[in-house]
């Protein structure tokens, strides 16, 4: 009643604003994660408009989350190993500070979406960029992506939507397949029919990792499966399980690129080094134990460990396992492009407000039960 009383003495607008702008904080923390798929460098303005929108949304709702004990220590050591890699760049690593400090200011403010209360609850926002996205990359989109001169190994150039990378569209229509496998709806065929478009997307990418472990979530929930919506996918699997087993067969097939995916630069220093200048090791794990240190790796594998173990909104937990699995070939999952996404998760799963393990907390989710 008392403050009825003192918005009361406030003009209409204000009055409103106050009312209800808690409500405008999901989207403005949407906008700033759709604002990090479109960066193509360091200068581009998305960037500076990703980090407007996620300090209004933090304005908006007039609250954060506080992560305490070894979440809060996990985060801290996280963050700062990424700061310091720019720096010890310079004395032991490859000597390409600005790169490393760039990637460090880039994606180390990324890490404020783990401060976000009730985060399942941005997801729904980012439907419509998850469409636009499938749109353009069925469409061809254009795109930046020239494979390196060095003769790499690297998947056939794709399509990739909003992003800058054929591989970082496929997360990104992976993540909204798996999302939207947890959903429980009474239009049953209506979320498979978004399902299949963002399946026939994820085939323009040409991305064999993100195809292989969008087909293994999805049959994990074999159950659930609308086989008469599925037929007529069937002479497409058979067209892709040919090309696989032609490629099995080549000199540079797919046992080669995997071995070189997790084949790593010799390093046994503990400290951060900074960015890794070489495009073959993708693996995350591997990547971060030399880009940001033994303590940084530990860090991440106890925070992604502890976030999957933890009760929570079923969608969120299906996409941070998605990105994990991601993770095990595709080192974008960490870039500035999905990093937020990840914190995202990782808050949401490990926040005071997530409900303990062993309890569910169904009430809470409005959108994934």
């Amino acid at each position: 009643m008392q403050g009825a009383q003192t918005l009361s003495h406030l003009p209409p607008f204000w009055r409103w604003y106050h009312t209800y702008r808690a409500n405008f904080a999901p989207p403005l923390f949407a906008i700033a994660l759709t604002s990090q798929l479109l960066v193509r460098d360091f200068y581009s303005p998305w960037v500076y408009m990703g980090w407007g929108a996620l300090g209004l949304g933090f304005i908006t709702s007039g609250t954060a989350q506080k992560l305490t004990g070894w979440v809060a220590i996990g985060t801290i050591v996280l963050v700062g190993s990424l700061f310091l890699s720019g720096i010890f760049n310079l004395l032991w690593g490859s000597g390409n500070w600005p790169l490393s400090l760039g990637t460090a200011f880039w994606g180390g403010p990324l890490a404020l979406f783990a401060l976000i209360k009730q985060g399942e609850r941005i997801f729904p926002w980012l439907l419509p960029t998850l469409a636009i996205h499938a749109f353009l990359t069925i469409l061809n989109f254009p795109n930046p992506y020239t494979p390196p001169p060095d003769g790499t190994i690297l998947p056939s150039p794709g399509n990739a939507g909003l992003t800058p990378n054929p591989n970082v569209g496929a997360g990104v229509l992976v993540l909204g397949i798996v999302y939207f496998l947890s959903l429980h709806s009474r239009y049953h065929w209506v979320k498979w029919v978004f399902i299949i478009f963002l399946f026939t997307a994820l085939l323009f990418t040409h991305s064999r990792w993100g195809l292989v472990v969008a087909v293994a979530l999805i049959l994990f929930h074999g159950r659930s499966l609308p086989w008469k919506l599925l037929i007529p996918l069937l002479p497409v699997f058979i067209v892709l399980l040919i090309r696989t087993l032609m490629e099995l067969t080549s000199t540079n097939g797919i046992i080669t690129e995997v071995e070189q995916r997790l084949t790593g630069i010799p390093s046994t220093w503990w400290l951060p080094q900074g960015v890794i200048e070489t495009p073959r090791l993708h693996n995350v794990l591997l990547r971060l134990s030399m880009e940001l240190g033994i303590p940084g790796a530990i860090a991440w594998v106890g925070l992604t460990g502890s976030a999957l173990s933890r009760q929570g909104p079923h969608g969120v937990k299906w996409c941070l396992l998605a990105m994990t699995l991601l993770g095990m070939l595709d080192y974008y999952i960490w870039e500035g492009h999905m990093v937020g996404l990840w914190w995202l998760c990782l808050g949401t799963l490990l926040g005071p407000s997530t409900a303990p393990r062993g309890i569910t907390s169904s009430h809470r989710v409005l959108s994934t039960t």
